[in-house]
């Protein structure tokens, strides 16, 4: 049986909202929550080199090493980014993002969690504009590994 346009009736295939996502940083405590973190953008990049031979149509595919960065921006808080972001010699520090399915807060199962790992600060910036009286910390830092679902 069609819509009133002729068209298919479309099943719905899950309820999705952003209510419950959330990111913490190095594990610590209050670093996620409470930090007004306003957006996060991850990348992570892997080298693909293509070899060609004469004398052949064949194409070798040498793989190089990943390489991620990540860009924050938050409003300045009480809750300030994890001292662990900005030690290297310690190793760096680890991001994680996730997000659940549901509505209004309450997540029924988690999907899709990305863990960044051996993350260091490369970049930290302060903006502060009149309009809003808002003072906004930015910071782009890269990583070693990502791991998670796709």
């Amino acid at each position: 049986m069609g819509d009133i346009f002729g068209r298919s009736v479309v099943p719905v295939g899950g309820v999705y909202s952003s209510d419950t996502a959330k990111m913490t940083v190095s594990g610590a405590a209050g670093t996620g929550a409470g930090a007004l973190v306003q957006n996060v953008e991850a990348t992570y990049t892997q080298a693909v080199n293509q070899i060609f031979e004469l004398g052949s149509n064949a194409v070798y595919m040498n793989l190089g090493r990943a390489v991620g960065q990540l860009t924050v921006g938050k409003i300045l808080s009480n809750q300030s980014f994890d001292a662990a972001l900005f030690e290297s010699c310690a190793g760096g520090g680890t991001v994680v993002i996730s997000a659940s399915s549901g509505c209004y807060g309450e997540g029924t199962s988690t999907y899709n969690t990305k863990t960044m790992t051996g993350v260091f600060v490369t970049q930290y910036g302060v903006t502060m504009t009149t309009q809003d009286l808002l003072i906004r910390e930015n910071l782009q830092a890269t990583f070693v590994a990502m791991t998670g679902g796709i």
